[in-house]
């Protein structure tokens, strides 16, 4: 299945198998420029099928306090897919937490805590995209590519890494929430656009806080929270694999982005290599 482009607006074909009047979509300014307004609906491209499938069949059901999600739309056919284009109900907010970090980590402690014993879907033994690959990777379960840029720094990370890591319990978690959070005033934090992995949930609240200090402005306080939330330096040196392995095998990004993403990783390693901060 080819990936929809940004400039690949759903069709009115597409929005009729939704129930959904043919209207023009507008295009939604989120973090890839792929997802499309339709009157109460938010129309997505989906470039795995099967997992597009099982995170509208999760929410669907899931429930809980502490969090928001969006519930997914079927098509006539009770299909959660249509030519590679999915369907959710609206959901309001902005991604901007406005420095509320321990609002986002409380979040994800609450959307982690509804996910505690659910299965794993079974594609996740099967790596699927570079997504996946660069969580193996942090995982060490794989190696990184041999002529990548950031193969050096990817390699002295995992060096500093504590083998105990991979012996903690797994359970299914959001892979990418820090980015994927709404915020609204007197409502709890939505949390959309479910990436799922099966790894630590201390790991999920690390990917959390690399984001947060990276793109987010976040300072070291942030560090002091996901560590009450059982996150160690090896976990977050992990996390700063995950991102640097996904940037490097992603087939949308160059040598300009990854070098980006290392020095913005790297505002976290200048912290977790220096004693912890408020002690």
């Amino acid at each position: 299945m080819s990936m929809k482009t940004e400039q690949t607006a759903p069709s009115a074909e597409i929005l009729a198998a939704f129930g959904l009047p043919s209207v023009t979509p507008r295009l939604l300014a989120d973090g890839r420029g792929r997802s499309w307004s339709v009157t109460s609906a938010i129309l997505r491209p989906v470039d795995d099928v099967d997992e597009a499938r099982f995170a509208a069949e999760l929410y669907g059901v899931l429930d809980g306090d502490g969090f928001r999600i969006p519930r997914p739309m079927r098509a006539g056919d009770g299909s959660f897919v249509v030519d590679g284009w999915s369907a959710w109900h609206y959901l309001p907010g902005r991604h901007d937490c406005q420095g509320d970090w321990q609002g986002m980590l409380d979040a994800s402690v609450a959307f982690h805590k509804a996910l505690a014993g659910t299965d794993p879907p079974g594609f996740l033994a099967t790596p699927r995209h570079h997504w996946a690959q660069a969580d193996r990777i942090a995982w060490q379960e794989e190696r990184c590519g041999e002529r990548w840029n950031l193969r050096d720094a990817i390699e002295r990370q995992l060096e500093l890494c504590d083998p105990a890591d991979r012996r903690l319990p797994k359970q299914l978690v959001h892979g990418d929430i820090a980015g994927n959070l709404l915020f609204e005033e007197g409502l709890a934090p939505g949390v959309i656009d479910f990436s799922p992995f099966w790894r630590p949930v201390a790991y999920a609240h690390a990917v959390l806080a690399v984001d947060a200090i990276s793109w987010m402005g976040a300072d070291a306080n942030i560090l002091r929270m996901v560590r009450a939330e059982g996150v160690t330096d090896s976990l977050l040196r992990r996390a700063v694999v995950f991102r640097l392995a996904a940037v490097s095998a992603s087939p949308e990004h160059g040598a300009t982005d990854q070098q980006a993403e290392l020095a913005a990783c790297s505002k976290v390693l200048s912290l977790i290599e220096r004693p912890h901060p408020l002690g």
